[in-house]
C-alpha cells in the first residue's frame, strides 16, 4: 500500500487521542503493516502506553528531530515485545518548541519538510497531536494525508467539533494545501450506553456528523480495562484479548483500511 500519514486530532483533552493511536498501531501492525508513531503531544503519554520507561535525551525525541539545527536521521525506538511499531518519542520540551516555531519562517511545514527530506519506510504514520490548536497541530495537518477525530461524549466536545472543523478548513485554505488532508471521520470515545447524557450526546453527534458529511466510526466503550492496559504499556488487544473493546478498536482499524487502501 502507499504510505499514509494520519493525524489523530482533537481540540479537547481526555478525548482518547493517545489511546486511539496506541490501539490502532497495534491492530495495524497485527495486519502486517509497518507503523510509525510521531508523538507531538507535550504530555507524551505514548511513552507510558507503549511501555517505554527509560528516559532518552531530548535530542533523540521528536523535539530534537524538529529543532532548527537538527539534520540527522529520525530516531525511533521499537515498542517492547511487539513487531512493526516504532515510536519517535515525545517530550515536555514540545511546549517550548511551539514558541520557537512562531519565529521560524514557514514553520507550519517543518514536519512535512522533515518527512520529505528524511522519508520513513513505514506503511502508516500516526501522529498523536496535542489538544491545543497551535503551530504543532498545524504541522501535523500539513504533513497528513488524513485527519481522524476522537471525541468524548460531552456537550463541550460536541460544541468544539464545529470549531475544529472550521479551523481545519481555514488552515487548509490559508496555507493553500493541495490536496488538503481528508477528514476520515469521528471515533466516539468512552461511551457508556447506560448514561442518558451519553445517549443524548450520541444522537447529537450523529446529526452533526451527517450535516458535515463525516463518517462515524465504531464507538469505543468506556472501560477501566483500557486504562489498565495503558498503565501496563500494552494495547488492550494484548492486555485482554477477549475484552469487548478489542473488537471495537479492530473495527475502527478495518474501517480505516477500507478508506486508505
Amino acid at each position: 500500500m502507499k504510505q499514509t500519514t494520519i493525524a489523530v486530532l482533537s481540540n479537547s483533552g481526555g478525548a482518547g487521542k493517545s489511546t486511539l493511536v496506541r490501539n490502532l498501531a497495534y491492530e495495524l501492525a497485527r495486519s502486517g503493516l509497518q507503523v510509525a508513531l510521531l508523538d507531538l503531544d507535550p504530555q507524551h503519554n505514548l511513552d507510558l502506553f507503549c511501555g517505554l520507561d527509560i528516559e532518552i535525551p531530548m535530542i533523540d525525541t521528536i523535539v530534537g528531530m524538529l529543532g532548527e539545527k537538527y539534520d540527522r536521521d529520525w530516531h525511533f525506538v521499537p515498542v517492547p515485545n511487539e513487531k512493526n511499531i516504532h515510536v519517535c518519542r515525545g517530550h515536555l520540551g514540545m511546549a517550548e518548541l511551539q514558541n520557537e516555531f512562531v519565529a521560524r519562517r514557514g514553520s507550519e511545514h517543518i514536519l512535512a519538510n522533515k518527512l520529505k527530506k528524511k522519508p520513513l519506510g513505514h506503511d502508516v504514520i500516526l501522529i498523536d497531536c496535542p489538544a491545543t490548536l497551535g503551530k504543532i497541530c498545524e504541522n501535523a495537518v500539513v504533513a497528513a494525508d488524513y485527519v481522524l477525530i476522537p471525541l468524548i461524549l460531552q456537550d463541550k466536545a460536541l460544541t468544539g467539533l464545529d470549531g475544529l472543523l472550521n479551523w481545519l478548513k481555514y488552515l487548509s485554505d490559508d496555507l493553500n494545501l493541495q490536496p488538503a488532508p481528508q477528514v476520515l471521520g469521528i471515533v466516539p470515545y468512552a461511551y457508556n450506553e447506560k448514561s442518558q447524557t451519553h445517549r443524548q450526546c450520541m444522537e447529537q453527534l450523529k446529526f452533526v456528523a451527517a450535516r458535515a458529511r463525516l463518517r462515524m466510526f465504531e464507538t469505543i466503550d468506556n472501560s477501566l480495562e483500557i486504562m489498565n492496559a495503558n498503565g501496563n504499556g500494552l494495547a488492550i488487544g494484548k492486555f485482554r484479548p477477549v475484552h469487548k473493546t478489542v473488537e471495537q478498536f479492530r473495527s475502527v482499524c478495518q474501517q480505516l483500511l477500507q478508506t486508505i487502501g
